[in-house]
């Protein structure tokens, strides 16, 4: 991982805590990124991480996602398909990092469905403030939240799972299908990985 493109797009979403929502920074160590990346070649994966200081979203004390480059890099299919003037619809907000990234990717508008109104609150509050009218945040559950009659975008990505597992498969077969003609591409967090057990 020696490119260091992933750099541009670390969050800075301020520290906070809201119910069982909360964003903090998250320190890798050098042992802790050596021990991480040791089981992820075992598992036939180079999801690899590297040491130093980034941001972490955790619900209900568990790790939902973070900035760390491993993360950003599984970004990388949906970077390469934004162009400037594209409308884009996420699905699951997070930490907000592919709303950074397609913002600085020239995306005209951003849709986000996000379930959790506590993350919405921590988190997209932030890049409201940064993003203004171009970025809209809705509370509901991707896999139900349905558009608007002839609604369509440039791209949709669908990032709503904490980790990466066999069980994620359907729900992004079923997103796949409901988005199929609503969507000129669409990608899931992590499918192949998924797929393969490779995690």
């Amino acid at each position: 991982m020696a490119e260091k493109w992933w750099k541009q797009y670390l969050v800075d979403v301020p520290p906070g805590k809201l119910n069982g929502v909360e964003v903090c920074p998250m320190e890798v160590t050098k042992e802790g990124a050596s021990l991480h990346n040791l089981r992820e070649v075992v598992h036939g994966s180079d999801r690899v991480i590297v040491p130093g200081m980034f941001t972490a979203l955790y619900v209900q004390g568990d790790l939902w996602m973070s900035d760390t480059p491993t993360e950003l890099v599984d970004l990388e299919d949906f970077r390469h398909a934004i162009k400037p003037g594209h409308t884009v619809l996420i699905h699951g907000l997070g930490l907000g990092c592919a709303v950074k990234m397609a913002f600085e990717h020239g995306a005209e508008l951003v849709k986000v469905i996000e379930i959790n109104p506590d993350i919405i609150e921590l988190v997209g509050s932030h890049w409201k403030k940064r993003y203004g009218g171009r970025l809209e945040i809705v509370q509901g559950d991707a896999l139900t939240w349905r558009p608007v009659k002839g609604a369509h975008w440039n791209v949709v990505w669908h990032d709503i799972w904490p980790g990466i597992s066999k069980e994620n498969v359907p729900e992004m077969k079923r997103l796949h299908r409901r988005f199929t003609r609503r969507a000129d591409w669409q990608g899931s967090w992590c499918r192949y990985e998924s797929e393969h057990n490779r995690f």
